[in-house]
């Protein structure tokens, strides 16, 4: 008897093994059946010597003269396969694979099962590229084998998640090709499906959803999850508990409605996760902070992403989504402290932290902090050489500038000028561009007195146009402040910077010429009081000095300004009133050049009370990211010497108009997935032989 049961074990684990059956009942029977054959023919023959050489029943009944002589059969290695599968012992399942294949070395159903298990070790050694070598073997022998293409897929699905993780753009073209031939295995599993009438396994058609979201084809994802949500609604009444796949499909439609930007339904669908799912809270929290920041609701973004952090700590991922929502925002210190955290948390990626620190203590105008932190970032990331070196040196000038010392600013900016700006990994933003630079170097240029100031303004008037139209609407925003309001700043500040050029080197027709055009452009903008009081008490400058005839053109510039602002009117009679008959007599004396006047040089009717320096930034003092650059930038300005210019018989003093640099936020999403999250850390084996589910569980629940 016990003889008889392992025998039948055996037929049936051969007969699925050479997959001639699609059932484990249609299996039995063709064991039973192939038995009863062989034990028929063996009685009505009269090969009495076979069967008295044959050591046991298993070579007996074995099909082929070598399988009869061999020690050990291979029927007897098909049923430890078998069994060993069950019980997912795949590095033993493999050995007796390989003792089978040599007494049988034909035996395709053998070669499937050693291919696919050998898959499935390499699988969980977390060597993707080379499961997926072993799972394509086994679809060679096996074409329509829906188990080893699903298994091909999620090795597929896990290779471009690892080699996403690495972060360098060398690796996109391949993580595309990985994702597209997962997606190409699952839909060939749901055309195997419809041909035969089976109904393929929800969870097939969710990975496929998650794969179609990491290649960026958003529609055809949401059309996957519409397709498997009736899915899940039409079986939930025949469920005598929950449903699992609900907290899934609910994970999925979360993810790709947040990269929709379909904000409010992605809030419902990050609040459900958190109803139905027992684990993924905490990126739930984070999808959901991200679509709350974009719908405005700043607040309970960063209530989420506390929540987030709360629930794990340890995690660098969380840490960096807080300090981007904090750079975002302008808590500029609390970003410094999240990115900071997240670099002893992750020590393999601190070039991208390290550039996060930077670009916190660059808004606030701390230069050594951020060039301190550019040099971590060069020494962490190699391969980013470029940009990172590019930004350090010019944060170096801007020091150098802070600290008047003009002529070697002007020399590493001639040198920075010559190479193109190359784009930053990770999506990071791209600072000290060329436009930006160009202003700095012709700022040097007027300081030291050379002529070539008036046409570096002029090309950097042109440069930020050309860059405006190149870029897209997101990067307008972002680069200019608020888009073409920000640019019509920019152009403003040089315009500014070209008349006071025009009016150092005597050009007070072309410095008039600028200056009008600055007025009209102001009033269209709604410049405040203060700079439009600047720029006509520049505009009666410039008519004093060009004709006696123009003496009421500038009486009303004068009258214009000091409606607008008393203090350059009245800082100009204080000092000039009484002095302009003998100021013509009076010769200038030198000083060194890009210097403040100093008092023993100069008499105190010269020393600026009053600079002439166009500041359009708002002075309210609040704590946005915007209104915090504009402090940095007034800063520098001040930091900057005062310019002494003589307009025929009166003096003036003032500054170029400089923007600090242009700091774009980090443009930040939710970093991880719970679609990829779900698939990538299974840890429950894909079933290796058909048959029927566990009890209790639903036949498309089953994880492949």
């Amino acid at each position: 008897a016990s003889l008889g049961h392992v025998a039948g074990s055996g037929g049936a684990a051969a007969a699925m093994l050479l997959a001639r059956s699609r059932s484990a009942e249609e299996a039995r029977w063709l064991a039973a059946r192939t038995l009863v054959k062989s034990q028929q023919a063996m009685a009505k023959g009269d090969d009495l010597e076979q069967a008295l050489q044959c050591r046991s029943f298993l070579q007996l009944v074995a099909r082929e003269p070598q399988q009869r002589a061999a020690a050990v059969p291979s029927l007897l290695f098909q049923l430890r396969v078998t069994a060993l599968c069950d019980l997912c012992r795949w590095e033993e399942a493999v050995s007796d694979c390989r003792h089978a294949l040599i007494v049988d070395p034909g035996d395709e159903g053998i070669q499937f099962t050693m291919h696919v298990s050998a898959g499935i070790l390499k699988f969980q050694d977390l060597k993707f590229e080379a499961s997926i070598g072993c799972f394509t073997k086994a679809i060679r022998l096996q074409p329509v084998n829906v188990q080893a293409r699903l298994h091909r897929a999620i090795a597929l699905a896990c290779a471009a998640w690892a080699r996403g993780m690495e972060g360098s753009t060398q690796e996109t073209a391949r993580v595309v090709q990985l994702l597209t031939d997962s997606v190409q295995d699952l839909e060939a599993v749901e055309q195997q499906a419809m041909i035969t009438g089976v109904m393929a396994p929800l969870g097939a058609a969710h990975l496929r959803a998650a794969c179609l979201c990491s290649l960026g084809r958003l529609h055809d994802a949401w059309e996957a999850l519409c397709e498997s949500g009736r899915r899940c609604a039409g079986r939930r009444s025949s469920l005598e508990g929950p449903d699992l796949s609900a907290p899934r499909q609910r994970a999925l439609e979360a993810e790709v409605l947040v990269l929709l930007e379909r904000h409010s339904e992605a809030i419902e669908a990050c609040s459900a996760v958190l109803a139905l799912n027992s684990r993924g809270h905490a990126d739930a929290r984070v999808m959901r902070a991200w679509c709350l920041s974009e719908i405005g609701d700043v607040d309970a973004a960063f209530e989420d992403v506390a929540a987030a952090l709360a629930l794990a700590p340890e995690r660098a991922d969380l840490q960096e989504v807080e300090g981007d929502l904090c750079l975002q925002y302008g808590r500029l210190a609390d970003a410094f402290n999240a990115f900071g955290k997240a670099l002893k948390l992750r020590e393999p990626r601190t070039a991208r932290l390290a550039f996060k620190r930077a670009l916190a203590q660059l808004k606030v105008g701390h230069l050594t902090g951020a060039e301190l932190e550019l040099g971590k970032a060069l020494r962490a990331c190699p391969t980013g050489m470029v940009p990172l070196a590019r930004a350090k040196d010019a944060v170096g000038i801007l020091s150098l500038m802070f600290k008047s010392d003009w002529r070697h600013a002007h020399v590493r900016l001639n040198m920075l000028l010559q190479s193109c700006p190359a784009p930053m990994q990770d999506g990071l933003p791209v600072i000290f561009l060329p436009h930006e630079l160009m202003v700095y170097r012709g700022a040097c240029s007027l300081y030291l007195g050379d002529a070539t100031a008036i046409q570096d303004f002029t090309v950097a008037l042109e440069l930020a146009g050309h860059f405006f139209e190149a870029e897209g609407d997101s990067s307008k925003e972002t680069t200019f402040g608020e888009g073409r309001i920000g640019l019509a700043y920019f152009e403003c500040e040089c315009t500014f910077n070209l008349a006071l050029c025009q009016l150092r080197s005597k050009s007070y027709a072309g410095a008039l010429a600028n200056l009008e055009k600055l007025c009209e452009r102001m009033e269209e903008m709604e410049i405040c009081a203060t700079a439009m009081g600047l720029v006509w008490f520049l505009c009666g400058i410039c008519h004093l000095a060009l004709d006696s005839a123009t003496e009421q053109f500038a009486k009303e510039a004068f009258s214009r300004s000091y409606s607008y602002d008393t203090a350059y009117v009245d800082d100009f009679l204080l000092r000039n009133g009484s002095q302009m008959s003998q100021e013509e007599d009076r010769p200038e004396k030198p000083r060194p050049l890009g210097g403040p006047p100093g008092r023993e040089e100069e008499g105190k009717e010269d020393l600026p009370t009053v600079v002439c320096c166009l500041q359009l930034s708002s002075d309210k003092d609040s704590q946005d990211a915007e209104n915090t650059q504009s402090r940095s930038a007034r800063r520098f300005l001040s930091a900057l010497a005062p310019i002494r210019i003589k307009v025929r018989d009166v003096v003036i003093w003032g500054r170029p108009s400089i923007s600090w640099p242009s700091i774009p936020p980090v443009r930040w999403k939710p970093r991880t997935s719970l679609a990829r999250l779900d698939f990538l850390q299974q840890r429950d084996p894909l079933s290796m032989t058909p048959g029927n589910p566990p009890s209790g569980e639903n036949p498309e629940d089953n994880n492949f």
